[in-house]
């Protein structure tokens, strides 16, 4: 039998409303399991988040012996890692497409942002940073990902430095399975170029896991940091980019008792601190020099790999920020080609350009010169809250809390954009291809080039 509302007197309303429950169950029902099915293809698609993380799956792949596991976290700094990666396609329009991220590593195991208390605290930024990324890598195909550091907060990888880098097995293993493969899911089949950061040290000390960092990488062939400091070659179609991944902690190393809140060698530190085993520092009173003696080494080799190195593109990446050593960034970009540098720390994204109109960043350029240099930080990957500095607009241009960075690199130009939480363009500029020169570099060469033309000028007019 049919009805119409006009079968229905008042008195009969409840009856009716009993009907269409009866009624509409069915198709609510239906209707949330297609929503349900439809979120878990996308979780799927994306690796969702860590209760998608299958734990009888071993992701760890070796690297076929093609390079020991070092017997200690320093054996192969400043080593050109030539160990083979996947092929890196462009795409149609002749772009190769690449991520930058950094300060992702939320605590474990509830994927929390570290909270310092400041304004800009998101509880589950690292998520909502790592599907956005998901969602424009459906469509990008990024080839590999460049990772800034602080890759687990607060305090790195739950083990001692005096252990060996081959102990990656251990908690390390855990640490990354639940920190970086189930949240990023399938692009943690991507080559990840990383970086460490203070916090991969220990934050406020230095005697936690990052050899560990070190030997993960020896272990799953995804994961590429085999020193605290090296450079890669990456093979693109035509023409080669050549990554420089430097240790800049030293920023943050002072003497015991100095800015207590952002020192890696504070007094938090616990008794007897050392990483002496693997060739840190001895004890506290042993870190700021140890952290200071290994950036002048790395310093000396940075300049000298950049300035021989005759890749098409030279990038740095490094975890201290734009506007710290800037008189070493400035002096490789206009002596020796360096194109773009990549940096984190700062808990926010930033784009240093020449264009900007953003007045925070242009009162920065202007007093960190970089000498046009091109710049970001890549601070927002949502493991910690964002920054809150008094009275700076984080609503426009070149400057915002949480994302990350999307390369499109071609051998005449790269594309830098910044790609906010929400998968929203936030900033962007243009890097061009430096001109190759073909004449002498140095100012002992060009001065003997300017004479010897002198010279045949003259001779030239005197006949």
């Amino acid at each position: 039998m049919r009805y119409s509302l006009l079968d229905f007197g008042p008195s009969d309303l409840p009856r009716f409303r009993r009907r269409l429950a009866y009624v509409l169950a069915p198709a609510a029902t239906l209707a949330a399991c297609l929503v349900g099915i439809v979120a878990w293809r996308r979780m799927q698609q994306e690796g969702g988040g860590p209760d998608t993380l299958n734990p009888h799956i071993d992701t760890f792949q070796q690297y076929n012996a093609s390079l020991p596991m070092p017997g200690a976290a320093h054996t192969y700094n400043g080593y050109e890692d030539k160990r083979r990666h996947p092929k890196i396609r462009h795409t149609k329009d002749n772009y190769t497409h690449v991520f930058a991220i950094g300060d992702w590593g939320a605590l474990l195991p509830s994927h929390k942002a570290a909270w310092r208390k400041a304004r800009g605290y998101v509880p589950y930024a690292q998520g909502q940073v790592a599907r956005a990324m998901k969602r424009l890598a459906r469509h990008k195909g990024p080839q590999y990902v460049l990772n800034v550091g602080d890759n687990f907060y607060w305090e790195g990888i739950k083990q001692s430095c005096n252990d060996p880098p081959n102990r990656a097995w251990g908690k390390a293993k855990g640490q990354f399975q639940a920190g970086w493969r189930s949240m990023y899911g399938w692009l943690t089949n991507k080559p990840w170029l990383s970086a460490l950061g203070n916090h991969d040290y220990g934050g406020f000390t230095f005697v936690q896991g990052w050899p560990q960092q070190i030997g993960y990488s020896f272990v799953n062939h995804h994961w590429i940091m085999p020193a605290q400091y090296y450079h890669k070659k990456m093979q693109h179609d035509g023409y080669i980019v050549e990554y420089f991944v430097t240790d800049s902690n030293a920023l943050t190393a002072y003497y015991p008792g100095h800015h207590e809140k952002h020192n890696i060698c504070s007094f938090e530190n616990p008794p007897g601190a050392s990483c002496a085993a693997h060739g840190g520092p001895k004890n506290l009173w042993d870190c700021h020099g140890w952290f200071r003696r290994h950036h002048r080494k790395q310093r000396r080799w940075l300049i000298r790999k950049v300035k021989a190195s005759t890749a098409d593109w030279k990038i740095a990446v490094t975890h201290s920020p734009c506007g710290k050593d800037t008189t070493m960034w400035r002096h490789l970009h206009q002596h020796h080609g360096l194109d773009l540098l990549v940096t984190g720390h700062r808990h926010q994204q930033e784009l240093w350009h020449k264009g900007t109109q953003n007045g925070w960043i242009k009162g920065n350029m202007a007093a960190h010169d970089l000498g046009g240099l091109t710049c970001f930080v890549t601070g927002g990957g949502g493991g910690i809250d964002a920054e809150d500095y008094p009275g700076v607009w984080y609503g426009g241009r070149d400057l915002t809390w949480f994302g990350f960075f999307h390369l499109m690199i071609s051998k005449q130009k790269i594309k830098v954009h910044m790609i906010d939480e929400n998968g929203r363009l936030r900033g962007s500029t243009i890097v061009h291809a430096r001109k190759k020169h073909h004449g002498p570099h140095s100012r002992h060469q060009r001065r003997l080039h300017h004479n010897h033309s002198t010279v045949h000028h003259r001779h030239h007019h005197s006949r």
